[in-house]
């Protein structure tokens, strides 16, 4: 009921003061403009501020990674050390030389036995 009414009266109650609306939503409508500029406004500061931070930020840790990819090429000088193992750990390699694979003399070895057609196999299941 409350909605019939409003739409039936409120063509009739705008007709009736459309000046005084329509100034009123204008107003409503600077004010929100106002508003959203500020909120742009504000955004835009802080993103700037977000940015310049993070280009200090990556431009710190290159260089520190630049100084580290640096010292790594650059082996540090620090005086020899001793092997801990020695030639005399190790037995001596055999200086005779091996004699070669005979190729004919060789014979290939069957891998599988035949199976012939009558023979049972030896797993059931």
């Amino acid at each position: 009921m409350i909605a019939t009414t409003t739409v039936f009266f409120g063509p009739l109650i705008y007709k009736a003061n459309q000046e005084l609306i329509d100034e009123q939503l204008k107003q409503v409508s600077d004010i929100i403009n106002a508003q959203t500029a500020q909120l742009r406004t504000v955004a835009q500061k802080q993103a700037e501020q977000a940015t310049q931070l993070t280009k200090e930020y990556v431009g710190d840790y290159s260089a520190k990674a630049q100084a580290l990819i640096k010292g790594a090429r650059q082996p540090e000088h620090k005086p020899a050390q001793k092997p801990i193992i020695k030639e005399d750990d190790f037995p001596a390699a055999p200086k005779e030389v091996f004699p070669a694979a005979p190729t004919d003399d060789f014979k290939a070895v069957e891998s599988e036995p035949e199976v012939k057609p009558h023979q049972e196999p030896l797993v059931t299941f």
